[in-house]
């Protein structure tokens, strides 16, 4: 009873798994399939060959011809071809083939020997793709039981007996070793993912981090998408010394933490990404809109952080509010590296607190830092 809920729990862990890995095991199961493809073609280009040379193949070199001209062509269809079904089900395509294969070798073309080639298959395909257990299982039993009835109309008692011994044998250590595989995959895969969120995303804040942040900028610059506008938005929380000053580190801690959670919610509703640049600093990376829409989003930004009403009895406005500065990247900035870009926010921000906080300040051409006041 214990193993069944160990499995039914792992069944649901590995649905999870798959759904959130899933990019990365298609992008490996594509890769699969076109190396899968491409030694299906090799073995029936050697099969062709022996065909022509040696006699017991001279009968069947055309059914070769077929299955090399149908793998070729479905190696081309789906590099060509930009499909959105995902790629193990053209895996099991392939399967299918060479389980076909298998089972015409044996039935019509050596109805006296044990098929090796079947085995081969049956062990192969539940190592090679990445794919919930339960199909992978379905898939492989469905091709076991598929050849298993088409040789019993072919093979005399004893041969079949052993047929069936060995295919009920395989098609075990096959998912046996397939299920074990496909978990170390799995988890593999998961361990990276979620080393990469702990990379990219802010412990405290669950913004994005400062690393993610000078990648996404990295990544824009290198696709050559500068001639689409995009804001960056440097932000800083007012007076947060003075509010950990009065309220505690912990309060402090909490504070961030509301911000952050306001930051998301603002970056869902408004397709933009909010990042932690350090302390009580944040960027904000806008990539769609015009000039004028990307100003009146900020200013929505510092009225949404002033509308949580966190306290802040210490200051003038006795809420906490933020400073931002804007840099707007167009073709009079696009050359520039990125770093340059935070810089020229940094100061529109520094002017904004000069200017006696709680506001937005755009930058302009020709603006300087000028002395740093205290915050």
């Amino acid at each position: 009873m214990s193993y069944i809920c160990n499995l039914i729990d792992y069944q649901f862990k590995e649905k999870a798994m798959l759904k959130d890995n899933a990019q990365e095991i298609e992008k490996l199961n594509q890769r699969m399939l076109y190396r899968t493809l491409l030694v299906a073609v090799m073995c029936f280009i050697v099969l062709f060959t022996l065909s022509l040379f040696v006699e017991s193949y001279k009968d069947y070199h055309e059914v070769y011809i077929v299955l090399i001209l149908t793998m070729s062509c479905f190696d081309l269809f789906v590099h060509k071809v930009n499909f959105q079904i995902p790629s193990i089900y053209f895996l099991y395509f392939a399967y299918t083939i060479a389980v076909s294969y298998a089972t015409y070798s044996s039935a019509i073309m050596a109805p006296d020997y044990i098929s090796v080639f079947i085995l081969a298959c049956l062990f192969a395909m539940p190592i090679i793709g990445i794919d919930a257990s339960w199909r992978a299982c379905f898939v492989e039993i469905f091709l076991g039981i598929f050849y298993l009835l088409i040789v019993f109309y072919y093979k005399v008692g004893g041969l079949f007996a052993d047929e069936l011994i060995n295919v009920c044998m395989f098609t075990f250590l096959g998912l046996s070793f397939g299920s074990s595989l496909r978990k170390i995959r799995i988890e593999n895969l998961e361990m990276r993912r979620l080393d990469m969120i702990r990379e990219n995303i802010d412990s405290l804040t669950q913004t994005l981090s400062r690393r993610k942040l000078f990648t996404d900028l990295s990544e824009y610059k290198d696709l050559d998408k500068l001639n689409q506008l995009i804001g960056i938005i440097m932000i800083d929380i007012d007076n947060f010394k003075i509010f950990n000053d009065t309220y505690g580190h912990v309060a402090g801690d909490k504070c961030l933490r509301k911000i952050g959670k306001c930051f998301n919610q603002i970056g869902l509703i408004n397709d933009m990404k909010f990042y932690r640049y350090g302390g009580e600093e944040f960027v904000g990376l806008m990539y769609h809109g015009t000039k004028n829409e990307m100003i009146t989003l900020c200013e929505q930004i510092n009225h949404a952080i002033f509308d949580l009403k966190i306290p802040n009895e210490q200051t003038d406005y006795h809420y906490v509010t933020i400073s931002a500065g804007l840099i707007l990247v167009d073709e009079r900035y696009a050359s520039l590296p990125y770093d340059k870009w935070i810089t020229q926010a940094d100061i529109a921000l520094y002017k904004a607190k000069s200017e006696g906080r709680n506001r937005v300040v755009v930058y302009q051409y020709g603006m300087m830092m000028g002395d740093k006041i205290k915050v």
